[in-house]
Formats: structure tokens, C-alpha cells, sequence
């Protein structure tokens, strides 16, 4: 019986031993599952992200509001180049005015761009 008592200590410390080994092991193989699983879903290669975003980029809302927009900045340059019309312009606003309309025609091309 001694024999019996003596093997089931051995067992039992080396059991205790082993699972605690294998505990620590299980344990970071889910914490490093569980960070590459975030990663890849933060970057969009696994879940609803893609997807997401490509409703999102198709949706009434965000179109209407590209249009808006175009609308906005074409109805801007056309003021500017009323104004560019008149005589009276000194050279500063003259310039000024030139470089707004740049900018709005860049704006337009960028949501023309980005609308198709």
C-alpha cells in the first residue's frame, strides 16, 4: 500500500506541475489568437468592414451629399469668375480671387474623383 501511496504523490505533483505548464501555454496561445484576430479584423481582411465600407461608400446619404458639394463649389467658381470680370478689381483681389477658383476647381476634381 505504500508502494500505491508513493506513486499517487508523484502523480499528483507532477500532474499539478503539467497543468500549470500547460495552462500558461493554452493561455497565450488565446491571448495571441485573440490580438492577430483583432488585427486582421481592424485592418478589414476578415469581418464586416470591407463590407461596410463599401455600403457606406455607395449609399443615397453619402452620394447626395457629394453632389451637394459639387454643387456648392461649382456655384463658388462661377461667382469667382463673375467677379474676375469686373474692371475695377485691383490686382491683389484679382489674384486672390484667382487662387480661390483654383482651389475650387481642385475641390471639384476631388469630388468628382472620389464620387465615381
Amino acid at each position: 500500500m505504500s508502494d500505491y501511496r508513493d506513486e499517487m504523490r508523484v502523480v499528483h505533483s507532477e500532474a499539478k506541475w503539467t497543468l500549470w505548464k500547460f495552462s500558461g501555454i493554452i493561455l497565450a496561445l488565446i491571448v495571441a489568437v485573440g490580438i492577430t484576430g483583432f488585427s486582421l479584423h481592424s485592418m478589414g481582411v476578415i469581418g464586416n468592414t470591407v463590407v461596410e465600407r463599401v455600403v457606406f461608400t455607395n449609399s443615397y446619404q453619402r452620394s447626395a451629399a457629394m453632389r451637394e458639394r459639387l454643387a456648392v463649389d461649382e456655384a463658388t467658381l462661377a461667382e469667382i469668375n463673375v467677379r474676375l470680370g469686373d474692371p475695377t478689381l485691383s490686382s491683389a483681389t484679382k489674384t486672390a480671387l484667382k487662387a480661390q477658383a483654383s482651389a475650387v476647381r481642385v475641390r471639384i476634381t476631388t469630388t468628382k474623383g472620389i464620387s465615381q
